[in-house]
């Protein structure tokens, strides 16, 4: 969440860090009446597209870089590892061998089987 100005209006320019963590340049297309959000319209090369931003709220964003945990990461599987979630017979020693916890073999498998149905 990011504060913003109270003399925010529409068409005005702010440079704010949108979803993908990059900060773009916007312009103001809407603005909440009780001034809880606003809507920012931003240009690139494969068109236009718009995000909300909260117009009141902490001081720093939800992924502001000085926090007290490390950054997460997500794993992301090889075809040879989704291959040896699927006949896993002991999934403790698996996610050992592949480096992750053992809810996360589970939630895989359960994707892949939800793929394989489609």
């Amino acid at each position: 969440m990011m504060t913003m100005p109270d003399s925010i209006s529409i068409g005005f320019r702010r440079s704010v860090r949108c979803s993908d963590g990059k900060t773009r340049t916007g312009r103001v297309i809407y603005i909440h009446p009780d001034n809880i959000f606003a809507v920012l319209e931003f240009s690139g090369v494969m068109g236009k597209w718009r995000e909300s931003i909260f117009l009141t709220g902490p001081e720093n964003p939800k992924n502001y870089q000085d926090r007290d945990h490390p950054a997460f990461h997500r794993h992301v599987f090889t075809p040879e590892e989704d291959k040896r979630i699927l006949k896993s017979k002991n999934d403790t020693k698996l996610a050992k061998e592949i480096g992750v916890k053992v809810n996360v073999i589970w939630s895989h498998r359960a994707l892949l089987k939800r793929r394989a149905q489609s």
